[in-house]
């Protein structure tokens, strides 16, 4: 065996130096992933996955020239993927080509510079390639055993151990993102993505206009603000028992609701968001792309509607919001345009969608459709919440990139858990400032929070910290109506409906036909049996999506729970509900 050993390496001496050094020029955008914005062991292992790709055609006796000069068409994108790495922090993904689709030139201002240095260095890199291997590996060279069984391990194995100690679901969901942001297998797999987010919006706005809505406008002015919320865990609301004062300020707030028992109809954002906002359910998830939105009912109803936002517009989790945007008449993206690599995370605070918010409010419209897209409590939570707002000790604990999160120890588990308490009562203090601002409005005024999912806490088995997989701390989510006095006055039937509702269990597939409702809309893309502010509410099974896309029924789903009892996965209608002051 050691004697097959020297010889195979004996047989690969000649043709290593070049070889080594041509597929270094080639991982080029994947190590400047490695590197920056900073060292990522998800980019390590993205970085081997690539080369085993560069060199897959080896394993089919092609000589290692050849399979290297099979990629000279790409190392024309080598410059143009660096540079743009080095504008955002992060590799090229769908959203990208996404953006070149439905962008604007002022948005693209930031990239002119690179893309020109990009465009005239692209022949220099297809020249050097072909130089350099003509020169430094040797002709007809065809790698060994050992060297094909290296590049087998970096092509295989890897993404295949992922999924078998990931598990197949949320495993597979990974290793696909590796291939997205691993190049050169990103270039065509985010193009095929771009493609199909382009197919399925496409026609979206000729589906609403053809929409039909009726309305039967008040005399007085009416609001109706959507908060939609992000990472927000039931049982961390003070309101809804929990021991420490997160929601000081809703604990203390009259006419407000809070629904006990809903759940999100999908654990990750860019599933569940088209499924809060339009008609489509858990069953037909796709079809969301081409169904009207709540945004563009209301538009139609003559509302003027306006989309106020903390997550980018573009950017790695959730493309698909921005889309929504556009069904508005107004939209802004306070944390920006695009989502830069590992900073990522950070964004505007929340608070700052008031002024926006307040700015529309004195323009003296008198039928207004508002969505507030928050930031709420998403990783990383120090980063959601002013100093000021340090109400538990904590100090930023950045886990973004560590794939092993329970390596963690108790001291920063108690930090991430303290930050996230933090962030919560800043979203108290946000939904809280909101309301008071519709009170000052004097209006018939509607606020609607609900989260996108939830997210489960530091001791879970899997995913602490994180999201994506169907436990209850994931999809139990909170949902909070607050109706003006002038509402209820004017909405009796809808107010006593919402009221009777409170503790019937359903899924966030029914925002949509509740908020519709409570403003007294008629179309045909309205399911009263859906309608919390109906007295035809007939929610039925709770549906949702989870990530291998399977349909499953929330209440009968088993757990394993961190206490190694199996479970229901399902809260009843009479757990943990707590009566808040109306």
């Amino acid at each position: 065996m050691i004697s097959l050993l020297k010889k195979s390496i004996q047989h690969e001496r000649p043709c290593l130096p070049g070889l080594v050094m041509t597929v270094l020029f080639l991982s080029l955008p994947n190590l400047v992933a490695v590197f920056w914005p900073r060292v990522d062991q998800h980019h390590v292992e993205n970085f081997w996955l690539g080369v085993g790709i560069l060199l897959a055609p080896c394993l089919f006796s092609v000589s290692v020239r050849t399979a290297l000069r099979l990629w000279l068409p790409l190392a024309a994108f080598l410059p143009a993927l660096m540079a743009y790495h080095f504008v955002t922090g992060e590799p090229v993904r769908e959203w990208a080509f996404v953006v070149l689709g439905e962008t604007d030139a002022s948005e693209l201002e930031r990239f002119w510079a690179p893309a020109v240095l990009a465009v005239l260095a692209a022949p220099c890199a297809m020249a050097f390639l072909w130089w350099f291997t003509g020169r430094h590996v040797p002709a007809g060279h065809r790698l060994g055993w050992l060297a094909r069984g290296v590049v087998m391990v970096c092509l295989v194995v890897m993404p295949l151990g992922q999924m078998v100690f990931g598990g197949w679901g949320l495993g597979g969901q990974v290793a696909v993102k590796r291939l997205a942001t691993t190049f050169p297998a990103n270039l065509p797999v985010s193009a095929w993505r771009a493609w199909e987010i382009h197919d399925d919006f496409a026609g979206r706005t000729a589906v609403a206009e053809r929409m039909e809505v009726k309305s039967a406008p008040l005399g007085d002015r009416e609001i109706y603000v959507l908060v939609l919320g992000e990472s927000a865990r039931f049982d961390s609301f003070q309101i809804h028992g929990y021991a420490r004062e997160t929601t000081p300020l809703l604990a203390k707030m009259s006419g407000l609701l809070s629904f006990q028992d809903v759940v999100a109809p999908a654990p990750v954002t860019s599933m569940s968001v088209p499924l809060l906002l339009t008609p489509a359910n858990p069953e037909h998830l796709r079809a969301a792309a081409s169904l009207p939105s709540v945004v563009s009912i209301f538009r139609r109803a003559g509302f003027h509607t306006a989309w106020y936002s903390t997550q980018r517009k573009h950017g790695m989790y959730d493309t698909a919001s921005s889309v929504f945007a556009r069904d508005a008449e107004e939209s802004r993206f306070l944390s920006g345009t695009f989502a830069p690599g590992n900073a990522r995370y950070a964004s505007a605070y929340d608070g700052n969608l008031l002024q926006p918010l307040k700015e529309l409010l004195a323009t003296g419209h008198r039928r207004l459709f508002i969505v507030l897209h928050t930031m709420g409590s998403h990783q990383n939570y120090a980063d959601r919440y002013p100093a000021e707002f340090n109400h538990f000790p904590a100090e930023r604990q950045d886990i973004a990139s560590r794939p092993f999160v329970r390596a963690l120890t108790g001291e920063q588990r108690e930090h991430l858990s303290n930050a996230y308490d933090n962030s919560i009562r800043y979203t108290d203090w946000f939904l809280a400032q909101v309301i008071e601002t519709l009170k000052q409005a004097n209006a018939v005024s509607m606020m609607l929070y609900v989260s996108d999912h939830g997210q489960n806490k530091g001791d879970a088995e899997t995913l602490p910290f994180a999201h994506g997989n169907l436990t209850p701390e994931v999809m139990h989510i909170p949902m909070l109506v607050w109706l003006s006095p002038e509402y209820r006055a004017q909405r009796q039937e809808q107010t006593m409906q919402m009221e009777s509702h409170v503790g019937t269990p359903f899924t966030g597939s029914a925002v949509f036909h509740t908020m519709v409702d409570a403003a007294a809309l008629q179309c045909d893309a309205l399911d009263l049996r859906l309608s919390a502010a109906s007295p035809q509410f007939r929610p039925g099974p709770r549906l949702l999506r989870n990530l291998k896309g399977e349909l499953v029924d929330y209440d009968t789903l088993p757990v394993v729970l961190n206490a190694g009892k199996s479970a229901t996965l399902g809260i009843s209608a009479g757990t943990n509900i707590h009566s808040v002051p109306r």
